[in-house]
């Protein structure tokens, strides 16, 4: 039988909103780091952009929906040195 009280449900709610809006959070600055640079690139207009933002989101939300929170931040830590690999990448290849 489980006898939680109010005290413990409403700790475990407000945990897990707080897990999900980090997740979502983690998924929608990837994403829009992604469609960005897409657009630099590519050099499409606002609809692709938006399309590929979407598709991006969604595939990330995918992936990570059901991970935990070790592995939600390996990802993000995974993002974070390889967008500055590619930073230090442009900024040095420009003078070699």
């Amino acid at each position: 039988m489980n006898t939680l009280s109010l005290e413990e449900k409403n700790k475990t709610l407000s945990s897990r909103v707080l897990f999900y809006a980090f997740k979502w959070l983690s998924a929608f600055l990837i994403s829009f780091t992604l469609a960005t640079v897409l657009m630099a690139i590519v050099g499409f207009g606002v609809w692709s952009f938006i399309f590929s933002f979407i598709a991006f989101q969604s595939i990330l939300w995918k992936i990570i929906h059901k991970a935990n929170l070790i592995f939600v931040m390996i990802v993000d830590a995974v993002f974070v040195v390889a967008v500055i690999a590619i930073q230090l990448y442009i900024t040095l290849g420009q003078n070699f």
